[in-house]
């Protein structure tokens, strides 16, 4: 059901450390038509962000995990994580990494 509706086209994980390179990025995909599902421009304070950033993964019709100067940040690693678990078990998706 997700895969033919999905709220976003792409799901892109960052490391903040890395946010300057990556803001460019995800406002030039934007402005291109792209549904860029970015955490600080949808979560919310207070919101449980991990459930709301398993359920993003998981309807987004794409995943970028974009590796800066910075590396992997922790969380990252759980997003690139579930992008190859994704890619795994959905044979339709690829897991792409941004350098």
């Amino acid at each position: 059901m997700h895969e033919r509706n999905p709220q976003f086209d792409l799901f892109l994980s960052y490391n903040r450390l890395d946010r300057t390179i990556v803001d460019p990025l995800a406002e030039a995909l934007r402005e291109r038509g792209v549904r860029v599902f970015k955490d600080d421009w949808y979560l919310r304070p207070g919101e449980p962000w991990p459930v709301a950033l398993e359920k993003n993964i998981a309807t987004s019709r794409a995943i970028a995990v974009a590796v800066g100067r910075n590396g992997l940040g922790p969380w990252q690693q759980r997003e690139a994580v579930a992008a190859l678990d994704r890619q795994s078990t959905r044979r339709r998706r690829q897991a792409t990494p941004y350098r």
